[in-house]
């Protein structure tokens, strides 16, 4: 492996580790909370109790996604779905919203290209997403080698 790769490797898993940490704190308080109340108000969890679930969490999670052949694929359709429009569509659009440019200037036709190719890369992401689990599903072998 070469050193580009390996460093791609570890900056997609650093991502990855931060954006597990950021989604799974309100499934962490959820799975926690029953715990919680059976305590005095001022006790805190064991920390070990803490740590154990969240790893039984974050393990149950990771064979999940091992266990779906076309996993990334669905990933690549949530990105379409809500990553491209919240990152993407949605800041330069709100921008030309809020400060009202002139029409036909730089500003707003940059801003309009954006929405535009954007949305477009969005609509294309989400229909080569479901293209790869269809074609992922009939082909899909349950406990296959």
């Amino acid at each position: 492996m070469h050193l580009q790769q390996v460093s791609l490797c570890v900056v997609a898993l650093s991502r990855c580790m931060c954006a597990l940490q950021v989604y799974t704190q309100p499934v962490f308080s959820l799975i926690e909370a029953p715990m919680r109340a059976r305590r005095p108000k001022d006790e805190r969890l064991p920390i070990f109790l803490q740590f154990g679930l969240r790893i039984a969490y974050v393990l149950m999670c990771t064979v999940i996604a091992m266990l779906i052949p076309f996993f990334g694929s669905l990933m690549g359709l949530v990105g379409a779905i809500a990553v491209t429009p919240t990152t993407f569509l949605f800041p330069p659009l709100l921008w030309v919203m809020y400060k009202h440019p002139p029409r036909w200037s730089f500003d707003w036709t940059a801003n309009w290209f954006l929405v535009w190719i954007t949305g477009l890369l969005g609509v294309l992401g989400t229909i080569g997403a479901l293209y790869s689990i269809i074609v992922s599903w009939y082909t899909f072998k349950i406990f296959a080698n």
